[in-house]
């Protein structure tokens, strides 16, 4: 068997897998980008996990001379820190319809008078000689 052939045979093996690899890691860099853009940082680091494995595979297909998954699957996880970042900052800019002033007054003074402030008492320590 010719290195042709056995080049051939490892290029139908190993772009479908780079391709499956580039398509995990999209799909897990849209979830990081979602995650960072909702603050939930277990969410992010889990789908960024992922998005490592599914960028190894792609890696695959670099050897079949197909370097389009690997560059994608890379340039995913860019675009959805950025789109994710940018849109938990414009969200966090955004002030809050109802400060907490109104809530109260909206409820009613009932509502004001059943919050009641809580204090810690702390007592004196005294260092004992032995």
């Amino acid at each position: 068997m010719s290195s042709l052939a056995v080049s051939n045979t490892l290029a139908s093996i190993f772009v479908p897998i780079g391709i499956g690899g580039a398509v995990l890691a999209v799909l897990c860099a849209l979830v990081a980008g979602i995650a960072l853009a909702l603050g939930a940082a277990g969410l992010f680091g889990g789908a960024a996990g992922v998005w490592i494995v599914g960028t190894v595979l792609s890696i695959a297909s670099s050897f079949a001379g197909a370097w389009m998954p690997v560059m994608i699957s890379l340039a995913a996880l860019a675009v959805a820190c950025v789109l994710g970042g940018i849109t938990r900052a414009v969200v966090a800019s955004i002030p809050s319809r109802a400060p907490a002033a109104e809530l109260v007054a909206e409820q009613g003074p009932a509502a004001a008078q059943k919050q009641k402030k809580v204090g810690v008492q702390t007592a004196a320590v005294r260092a004992v000689a032995s």
